[in-house]
């Protein structure tokens, strides 16, 4: 396990939840051109946009809690 990173997405305390700055249960990642990152928060039922630098996440996809 590494102790050197850089936290791109969350809140970086390792608590689970809902908010916007929140993930609960991450499945999947995409990186775009413009290194945004798409996360697949699967216990949300959707999926969070993360721009560079941001400090919270856009719901970009998902509805009624299924993704």
């Amino acid at each position: 396990r590494s102790t050197n990173g850089t936290l791109v997405a969350g809140i970086g305390n390792g608590t689970a939840g809902n908010g916007t700055n929140q993930l609960s249960c991450p499945l999947g990642i995409y990186v775009d051109q413009s290194m945004a990152l798409y996360i697949a928060d699967a216990r949300n039922g959707r999926i969070q946009k993360w721009l560079s630098g941001a400090s919270t996440g856009t719901t970009v996809g998902g509805a009624n809690g299924q993704i």
